[in-house]
């Protein structure tokens, strides 16, 4: 009998075939058949550590080790095939008890799994993993040098399994053409690539097989499956959570099988799991339970998402000058019940109040609203939320009970008392807008900016340029650093009340007045007040035309203007784009040398990440521009002449 031994691991149907070897004869075949010599233990002993170590010392290119190879290595023994399994069957016990690793023998391509294998389904292929339950995954046994290797792997066994575990070769090669993969080019990190994909099937990682066709003259098309090594090695549940990963979505904790029993005992498994933990939201299961029991979905900034909703909210914070943002709520048919006679209703939230003016708008479905005015006086235009209050009493003379159908908006202002119920199920928008936007927030702010300043004051800057810092004003700075009145704490307080103290306090309070005024009147204003209106820049959303066409284009630079000639610059006349997404000010340079007038252009903003940054950012340095500061005032008549042309 002949039997076709291929150069590579597997056989590819393609290459022509090797010359067949013979068998030998059958007296010895029959020898290789016969019982071993005696051997003693430790002879026997020695022979398995060889095998063992010439398999771990093979492990390093990742390659199956042959049975010819084992067989080569015992020498003497190799004519006695039941001996030299005796040793491959020590050796595997060995690495499993001793290291945790897995010695197997895969089965061919297409042969069922090598634990319920028949003798005809043996490859001679012996593969190494690592079996035990560790914490990180077993894919991170590759070296470092090889982490991109692993991840183009990772890629191609994810594409094989959303395609049903076989993918053809056009569609894998189409599918990583687009992450820049060409036929027969290198790849600037993964070199020839081809190359190692025929490397991933030498280790067992991957599997292929010559597609069939009816027409001889067609090129040679294979088919790529998952390999042995990656079954056992990777496994094909760290693989959809892989996939999982990349569209953001949680593996299920169950790996289907397809065994019809055993996926019923999951799913009971899995049924009676629900009932005692809590909802989660990560799963189906969970609409099925709000939708019983009455549960409310809140969407948070669902504009992210939505482009034409951001840029409706782009034009709302233009004309409002804050930040706008808005929350979806979604709330089902409330279940009915026979034994009671009361209309079941649907309620997400408790009565309380908010800190921003809300405009409601009703989407689907209808709502009722009742309202009513703040309590006390101190919770009128409140600038903090409320936590859960007490339900509105619908009888009061100041409330207010209306119905909401689609179409219909509502607005309320902040420290306004609303609860909101449904019978037939709702979908409404909430708007929100002028969150900490009052004089106290703006003074607070100030404040805090002037006590910088006042620091500034008592340690002036000595430059040799004094022009350089354009917001101080010397004589300013003198009168503040003055010294108190000798003995002001004698007359400080509400009992210190005696005719001549009542005189010298009110000197005193006087003089406390006329520093703030030096502070506030004296100094420019806009140094207070900018980083209360930097926030809003920072986080504001860009301009609805950068929105709807997904802009992302980044800031042109025109020719050089010296360039042009006299008549040319002559007839040039500019204007500002828009000057609502700039924000310039007098600031120090990036190397802190020196005062420079800094421009950003806001119109670069990444508006899927609206209302995701932290009060404070800083702007990215991609949206600034810088100039000399005193292009200051050049600026400003751009600014000034806005929507006109200025000559150049």
């Amino acid at each position: 009998r002949k039997r076709h031994v291929p150069e590579s691991d597997e056989d590819d149907g393609c290459e022509s075939p090797k010359p067949a070897r013979k068998k030998r004869a059958s007296s010895q075949s029959s020898q290789a058949d016969e019982p071993s010599r005696n051997v003693t233990n430790d002879e026997f002993e020695k022979l398995v550590a060889d095998v063992m170590r010439y398999v771990l010392f093979a492990q390093r290119t990742r390659l199956p080790v042959r049975r010819e190879e084992i067989v080569k290595l015992l020498k003497d023994y190799a004519k006695q095939r039941h001996f030299v399994t005796a040793i491959i069957k020590v050796a595997q016990d060995r690495f499993r008890d001793i290291f945790g690793f897995e010695f197997l023998e895969v089965p061919k391509v297409g042969s069922i799994v090598p634990d319920k294998q028949s003798k005809t389904a043996s490859s001679g292929l012996f593969i190494l993993y690592n079996n035990l339950n560790l914490t990180r995954d077993r894919i991170n046994s590759f070296q470092e040098k090889d982490v991109p290797n692993q991840g183009l792997l990772m890629v191609i066994l994810s594409l094989i399994i959303l395609n049903e575990n076989v993918i053809d070769q056009d569609t894998l090669y189409d599918q990583l053409k687009r992450l820049g993969f060409k036929e027969k080019e290198n790849h600037p990190v993964f070199g020839e690539w081809e190359k190692l994909i025929d490397k991933f099937i030498k280790q067992l990682y991957l599997a292929r097989k010559k597609k069939e066709s009816t027409n001889q003259n067609d090129k040679c098309i294979y088919d790529y499956m998952i390999g042995s090594r990656s079954k056992h090695e990777i496994g094909e549940v760290k693989i959809r959570k892989f996939i999982a990963n990349i569209f953001g979505v949680e593996e299920q904790q169950e790996q289907q099988g397809d065994d019809e029993e055993e996926e019923e005992e999951d799913d009971e498994e899995e049924e009676d799991e629900e009932e005692s933990e809590d909802v989660n939201l990560k799963t189906v299961d969970y609409f099925d339970k709000m939708e019983k029991e009455g549960y409310t979905i809140q969407v948070d900034q669902p504009h992210q998402a939505l482009p034409n909703w951001a840029a409706a909210l782009s034009h709302l914070e233009a004309k409002f000058g804050t930040l706008v943002g808005s929350n979806l709520y979604i709330t089902p048919t409330p279940a009915t019940s026979s034994s009671s006679s009361t209309v079941a209703k649907s309620q997400g939230l408790a009565t309380h109040h908010d800190d921003i003016e809300a405009i409601v708008v009703q989407l689907w479905g209808t709502k009722k609203w009742l309202l009513a005015p703040p309590r006390t006086p101190s919770c009128r235009l409140a600038g903090h939320s409320s936590p859960d209050l007490t339900p509105i009493d619908p009888s009061h003379p100041d409330s207010l009970q209306l119905e909401l159908s689609p179409g219909d908006v509502l607005y309320f202002p902040r420290g306004h008392l609303h609860e909101a119920t449904t019978e037939s199920g709702s979908i409404h928008l909430t708007i929100s807008l002028y969150q900490r936007q009052s004089w106290s927030d703006l003074l607070q702010s100030a404040f805090g900016r002037a006590a910088g300043w006042l620091e500034e004051a008592m340690n002036p800057r000595c430059r040799e340029n004094v022009n350089v810092n354009v917001h101080r004003n010397e004589d300013v700075d003198l009168q503040l650093r003055r010294g108190l009145p000798v003995g002001w704490s004698s007359f400080v307080g509400p009992d210190r009340e005696k005719d001549e103290q009542k005189t010298r306090k009110t000197e005193f309070v006087a003089k406390f007045h006329e520093c703030l005024d030096l502070v506030f009147k004296k100094s420019p204003i806009d140094v207070f007040i900018e980083p209360f209106a930097l926030d809003f820049f920072v986080n504001r959303l860009p301009p609805p035309e950068k929105i709807l066409t997904q802009g992302t284009t980044k800031r042109r630079h025109s020719e050089d203007i010296d360039d042009w000639s006299e008549e040319e610059q002559q007839k040039t006349e500019i204007r500002l784009k828009d000057p609502r997404y700039l924000f310039a000010s007098i600031g120090e340079s990036p190397d802190g040398n020196e005062k420079k007038l800094v421009v950003i252009d806001w119109s670069l903003n990444d508006w899927k990440n609206h209302m995701g940054n932290k009060e404070g950012d800083e702007p990215s340095r991609e949206n600034q521009v810088w100039f000399p500061a005193e292009y200051h005032s050049s600026f400003q008549s751009l600014v000034a002449n806005h929507p006109n042309f200025t000559k150049l």
